[in-house]
């Protein structure tokens, strides 16, 4: 009997977010999925027009400012992008700068 209820509930999800505009799903299923409560999404889910939704998000993002006195909110400024490493080619030289700096030499260069 539960897992029909998980199932009801998880098509009735997939349905509310369906009828968002382009603008919301992507707020919801890219920009929060990893911070939004379960129950700030049923929120969202129900309420009606974009008006509601834009208030929402506002609030959202209100309640999680670190510090509501200044202009920015860092919490929501996104986080930054580690770059990829490619191996072999930063690593090495890398390595020899680290160990050389470490016994006093100058690094090795390529």
């Amino acid at each position: 009997m539960r897992a029909i209820t998980l199932v009801a509930a998880a098509m009735a999800a997939a349905q509310a977010t369906s009828e968002l505009s382009d603008r919301h799903k992507q707020w919801l299923e890219e920009e929060v999925p990893y911070i939004i409560i379960e129950r700030e999404r049923a929120a969202f889910l129900d309420l009606q027009s974009s008006e509601e939704r834009d208030a929402f998000i506002e609030a959202f993002w209100r309640r999680r400012d670190p510090d509501p006195l200044t202009p920015v909110n860092e919490f929501r400024e996104p986080l930054p992008v580690s770059r990829p490493v490619i191996p072999g080619v930063f690593e090495t030289a890398l390595a020899e700068h680290i160990c050389g700096s470490r016994i006093g030499r100058e690094p090795a260069h390529p």
